[in-house]
Order: structure tokens, then C-alpha cells, then sequence
């Protein structure tokens, strides 16, 4: 499988027939719940929002294409970002772009800044600016890259590089990671 392409891993990772029917296609399981022989004993799924078996194909195809170990999927963007923010505890600082996304900058200031999160929005194009604000205390660098909405791009080699012990997450809005 290493040695497969892009496009061969998109249709043939995690794409084992199904086991009842031969489905050479993952089926979308549409069922909420699953049936357990005891309380939290079940063939391992219980629920459709803590896992199912297409959201588990999907992932593990986003791994792959990714070049990762682990893939995640979410029912939006919101719902991936507040994740990603979870990672961070009341003290930590964060540097995010100044052109940034409305839902994102209202979840860092209105949300997390009173529990303690501490913030600076530069711009993100202006390297020198991004090595300026990033300090001991920052946990995290959002970057969005084309910004939205200005649809400005930064050059995420460089964030990485000037990252220090950060980690840096992108959020693209307007074209996949490959196309990145």
C-alpha cells in the first residue's frame, strides 16, 4: 500500500468488501444506535456520534491520503476547531491571523479568552510579524491559508519553521489539503 498513488489509496484504502453482503464499496450506515449484549458491551459501536463504521472508513482514507496515522472526521468545521482549541488550558497564548474567519475569531474571544486563553492576531503573510508574536507560552499558531475572506495566502513552511514549540494547525476553507 506504500507504494500505491494518490488516487489509487482514494478508492482502494479501507475498502475491504463488507463482511454481510460483499459491498466492495464502504455502505453509509445511517443507524443512530447499535445493539449491545450487555451495558458497554457491543461489537464496537454503541452509538453513531461516538463512532460508526463509515465515518471509521472515511478517516482512516483521510489518514492515508494525508500521510498520517490517524484521521478524524466532524460534523463541521466548528466542531473540528473547538477540538482542536480543547488541547489548550487557560494561560496558554495563540497566535492566529488577523484576517480570520468570524466563527473562529468569536470562538477564541468571546469563548476561550474569559476562561483564560490568551490571543494576538497578526498578519500571518509578514513572517517577521508571526516570529514577533510567537512566545514561550504560545501552545498554538492558526493559521488559514487562502484567509478568509481576503483570500490571502501564507506561506505555511515558513509558519512551521518559526513555530518554536508550537503547534500549528491550518484551516482551509476553500481547497483541500492536497491542493495546498
Amino acid at each position: 500500500m506504500s507504494d500505491w498513488g494518490f488516487t489509487t489509496r482514494a478508492i482502494h484504502v479501507a475498502q475491504e468488501p463488507e463482511q454481510r453482503t460483499g459491498a466492495v464499496t464502504t455502505p453509509i450506515f445511517q443507524t443512530s444506535t447499535y445493539a449491545q449484549e450487555d451495558v458497554g458491551v457491543h461489537k464496537g459501536y454503541e452509538y453513531s456520534r461516538t463512532d460508526n463504521p463509515t465515518r471509521e472508513v472515511v478517516e482512516e482514507v483521510i489518514a492515508s491520503l494525508e500521510g498520517g496515522e490517524h484521521g478524524l472526521a466532524f460534523a463541521s468545521g466548528m466542531a473540528a476547531e473547538t477540538t482542536i482549541m480543547h488541547l489548550l488550558k487557560a494561560g496558554d497564548h495563540v497566535v492566529a491571523g488577523d484576517d480570520l474567519y468570524g466563527g473562529t475569531y468569536r470562538l477564541v474571544d468571546k469563548v476561550l479568552a474569559p476562561w483564560g486563553l490568551r490571543y494576538d492576531l497578526v498578519d500571518q503573510t509578514d513572517l517577521a510579524a508571526l516570529e514577533r508574536a510567537v512566545s514561550d507560552q504560545t501552545r498554538l499558531i492558526w493559521v488559514e491559508s487562502p484567509t478568509n475572506p481576503a483570500l490571502n495566502v501564507v506561506d505555511i513552511e515558513g509558519v512551521v519553521a518559526r513555530r518554536g514549540q508550537a503547534l500549528v494547525a491550518v484551516d482551509n476553507t476553500f481547497a483541500t489539503p492536497v491542493n495546498q
